[in-house]
């Protein structure tokens, strides 16, 4: 059973939107196509499973709370430490 994910700030979609349009149009550049990608990709772990293990989700339990909604922050990739790429998901999981 997958989950769904809804970003939970603007700027979030705003940008996954912006990264989408430019690599379906073509006009993306090497840096955003690689973070489109691996965002992408961090998505659909993150809906299969969010606790999938490179995600290295975990709630912040202090949002969550002030938010009514559980908040996580999701890694897209591991690097060495202190050289993570990571994005918080301020959003709901839901089960389908």
């Amino acid at each position: 059973m997958g989950y769904a994910i809804r970003m939970g700030i603007p700027e979030m979609e705003e940008l996954w939107n912006s990264l989408q349009k430019q690599y379906r149009d073509g006009s993306i550049n090497k840096k955003d196509r690689e973070l489109y990608k691996k965002w992408g990709n961090a998505l659909k772990k993150l809906s299969e499973d969010p606790m999938y293990p490179s995600l290295r989700s975990h709630e912040i339990e202090d949002l969550s709370r002030r938010y009514g909604m559980k908040v996580w922050q999701s890694y897209l990739e591991n690097k060495k430490v202190g050289q993570e790429e990571c994005i918080g998901f301020m959003d709901q999981i839901v089960r389908r």
